[in-house]
């Protein structure tokens, strides 16, 4: 009795592992559809999802282990993120998209996984396969807006610098300091823009009936010049402080950095 218990306790031990520990790969070689893939931020978690659905030729979607490989790029091709991901049971779920009740796989991937690009739309991939057993061909979603970029750096190679106030008369009449530079960026477009902020102070002059002018130019680290234009300082008296802001809503590239430069404006 004791040598029968034993073979069953065997037998059992065997069964099981078949139908637990070698089950999703029994369920991959039932798989032959890959449908309903897209991709999206899930912005209330900090992570991206790549969802997908697996089915038979019956139609019906089916849990199985499989292997993915996802890549993220931005718009020029510079690969943000690339990792192969185990998918498994408890990855499955049931969602709804545009009122249709879906049984997914998800593939989670954390914010703080993906590189900063140049650009914050790109495209992601997907393959999916169970290595021996079945593999699609690569798919891809674009990703509109929803990529991280690299920072923008505007600096100013001399602080406090002052410039020259030129009257109608090409005279000098007055004098303002520049004393500090602020700036933002907004990447959640397709293109950057950028708003600077330019603090100082009148050191000289009288109180201007118009405007105090000055301007000022910006160039990328080629030195080639993107920006140039002029700041309207109303009304301002010796000693008055004064803060000017530029906007910028193209040209701007993600990594870049910047310099500003401000001179005297003549007439």
């Amino acid at each position: 009795m004791k040598k029968i218990g034993s073979v069953c306790l065997a037998f059992l031990f065997l069964l099981s592992f078949a139908l637990c520990g070698c089950g999703e790969g029994i369920k991959a070689r039932y798989v032959t559809t890959l449908k309903n893939w897209f991709f999206q931020e899930n912005s209330g978690v900090n992570e991206y999802n790549f969802f997908f659905s697996l089915h038979g030729d019956d139609g019906d979607a089916i849990d199985a282990e499989v292997t993915a490989d996802v890549r993220i790029e931005d718009e020029s091709g510079n690969v943000l993120y690339k990792k192969t991901h185990t998918v498994t049971e408890k990855d499955y779920g049931d969602y709804t998209r545009q009122n249709t009740e879906l049984h997914l796989a998800c593939v989670r991937i954390p914010k703080s996984a993906v590189l900063p690009g140049v650009s914050s739309s790109g495209k992601a991939y997907l393959k999916v396969y169970s290595e021996g057993i079945v593999e699609f061909d690569e798919i891809s979603c674009d990703v509109y807006y929803g990529l991280p970029v690299k920072d923008v750096k505007i600096v100013c190679d001399e602080l406090p610098t002052e410039v020259n106030i030129i009257d109608y008369s090409n005279r000098v009449e007055g004098a303002v300091r520049i004393d500090e530079i602020k700036y933002s960026s907004d990447c959640s477009f397709s293109t950057v823009s950028l708003e600077i902020e330019v603090l100082g102070v009148k050191i000289k002059g009288k109180t201007s009936s118009l405007y105090d002018i000055i301007n000022y130019k910006i160039y990328d680290s080629q030195g080639y010049r993107v920006k140039d234009g002029s700041l309207y300082l109303s009304s301002l008296s010796e000693g008055d402080k004064f803060k000017e802001k530029i906007s910028i809503y193209s040209g701007i590239t993600p990594g870049e950095t910047y310099t500003i430069k401000f001179e005297e404006h003549g007439y």
